[in-house]
């Protein structure tokens, strides 16, 4: 394992991209369910003060709100004292989502979920107040989705809506 960890260093500093001790945090993240809802762990902690369905639905207005609130991940705060590009930032943002996708896929075969790529591209060029935020929630047939994917066009920021379906 210590000869992998000294690839990978190798490999993301020679592409100019982030640690790896960061990059292994940003792929950790782990899953669980709650009230019919597929959340990060680390968020419930967060939302501690609901206790059913019922709660979520009276402080969140739905289930889906409840998720796209526990689920987001702002990708740079994993690399705050590492300097990036945009490149560096797209290809770490696009592997995450790769990665969700699958661990969604594989861990939830019976739920269909929808995974919303977000880029906040400063007009500076230099990458370096460029961000990116990921979030996923579960398609409910009684609930409207985070994103309606036929309107991302009117959004200022680019966007990416990637559909799992069961």
């Amino acid at each position: 394992m210590t000869k992998m960890n000294q690839f990978m260093e190798k490999y993301v500093a020679d592409k100019g991209l982030v640690r790896f001790e960061e990059l292994s945090k940003l792929f950790a993240l782990e899953l669980t369910e709650i009230y019919g809802c597929i959340v990060l762990r680390e968020s419930i902690n967060a939302s501690s003060q609901i206790k059913s369905a019922e709660d979520i639905k009276r402080l969140y207005h739905d289930l889906t709100a409840f998720e796209a609130s526990c689920n987001e991940i702002y990708v740079n705060h994993y690399f705050k004292d590492t300097p990036h590009t945009l490149n560096s930032l797209m290809e770490i943002s696009f592997a995450l989502v790769v990665t969700l996708f699958e661990r969604l896929k594989r861990c939830y075969p019976n739920y269909a979920f929808q995974i919303v790529l977000s880029m906040d591209i400063e007009k500076t060029g230099d990458g370096v107040d460029d961000s990116a935020t990921i979030r996923f929630t579960t398609k409910r047939m009684n609930e409207s989705p985070y994103i309606n994917a036929e309107e991302i066009e009117e959004f200022d920021q680019p966007i990416l809506v990637f559909e799992i379906d069961q």
